[in-house]
C-alpha cells in the first residue's frame, strides 16, 4: 500500500473551518499517515489584512507543535491561494511573505458564475457556470504563481443529481486540455481532491478520465487531498485516490516541501 500524504486539509487559521491545528495532526497520525500539508484559504479578491495575520497565526502554532510529532508526521506550510488572477501583484507578495512549502491556486464562486450555489440550477445553466470558471481557472494557471491546481471541476460539488446527470461534460474538453497544457508546460501539476468521494457528489474532482488526460498529455505531478476541513476528514479517501491515480497511469504522486515535488511510489 502506498504511503499517503495529504496536501489539502484545512484549520481553523481558514475563515470556514473551526478544526484546531493540533486535532487534525492527530488525526493524521491516527490514520497512519505519512504527513500532511496544512493549506489555509487566502483569497485574492476579496483579500484583508486579516487573511494574512490568519495565516501568520497558523504558521506559527505549526512550528510550535512541529516537535511533538516529529519522527511521527511529515509536517508541511502550505497555502490555498483562490482568485490571484483577480491582482496578480497582490497574489505574488502574498506568496513571497512567507517561506511556503506548497502553493494551491484555486477559484470557487464568484458574481459570473451566479447559481453555481443553488439546487435549482438547470443544466443549460450551469453549463454556462463551468464555461466561465474554466475560462477564469485557464487565466489562473496562466499566471504561473502556484505548485499545484486544485479541484479542477470544483462547480461540480454544487450541482443537483439531476443537472449533473444531464450535463455533457465534453463540451468542455477543449479548455481543459488548454488549462492542461499550461500546467504541464510551466512545470506545475493537478491535484486529485477526494472530498467528493466522502460528499453528496459522490466522485472526485477530478474524475478518472481528466487523470488519465492529463497523463497521456505528459503531466507527472499529482497531489492528493482531501480539502478537509474538520479532523473526521483529515485523509478521508486518500487511498482510493491512490488507486484512482493508478488506474490513470501514475506510479508516482507527490508532496511538496520547500515548493519542490517529493515523490512517493503508488
Amino acid at each position: 500500500m502506498a504511503a499517503l500524504f495529504d496536501s489539502h486539509t484545512h484549520s481553523v487559521y481558514s475563515h470556514d473551518c473551526n478544526t484546531p491545528l493540533q486535532e487534525n495532526l492527530a488525526a493524521a497520525a491516527k490514520q497512519g499517515l505519512l504527513g500532511l500539508c496544512t493549506t489555509d484559504h487566502c483569497e485574492v479578491n476579496c483579500f484583508d489584512a486579516v487573511w494574512l495575520q490568519r495565516l501568520q497565526s497558523g504558521r506559527q502554532q505549526l512550528a510550535a507543535l512541529r516537535p511533538q510529532w516529529a519522527g511521527q508526521l511529515v509536517l508541511t506550510q502550505g497555502i490555498e491561494l483562490a482568485y490571484p488572477q483577480a491582482d496578480p501583484v497582490l497574489a505574488r507578495q502574498i506568496i513571497a511573505a512567507a517561506p511556503y512549502d506548497f502553493v494551491l491556486g484555486s477559484m470557487h464562486g464568484s458574481p459570473a458564475k451566479k447559481g453555481m450555489f443553488d439546487p435549482a440550477t438547470g443544466p443549460r445553466r450551469f453549463a454556462q457556470i463551468l464555461r466561465t470558471y474554466f475560462g477564469e481557472l485557464l487565466q489562473v494557471v496562466q499566471l504561473d504563481c502556484f505548485d499545484v491546481l486544485a479541484h479542477l471541476t470544483y462547480p461540480l460539488r454544487y450541482a443537483s443529481p439531476q443537472t449533473a446527470a444531464a450535463l455533457d461534460l465534453s463540451a468542455f474538453d477543449r479548455q481543459i486540455d488548454e488549462i492542461f497544457a499550461v500546467l504541464i508546460k510551466n512545470g506545475r501539476g493537478l491535484e486529485l481532491n477526494v472530498s467528493g468521494l466522502y460528499q453528496s457528489y459522490g466522485k472526485p474532482f477530478p474524475t478518472v478520465g481528466y487523470l488519465r488526460r492529463f497523463y497521456q498529455l505528459g503531466g507527472r505531478i499529482v497531489t492528493l487531498g482531501s480539502d478537509a476541513h474538520h479532523s473526521a476528514d483529515i485523509g478521508r479517501q486518500l487511498a482510493a485516490g491512490a488507486q484512482l491515480l493508478r488506474q490513470a497511469g501514475f506510479t508516482a504522486y507527490c508532496y511538496f516541501r520547500g515548493r519542490r515535488p517529493v515523490f512517493l511510489d503508488l
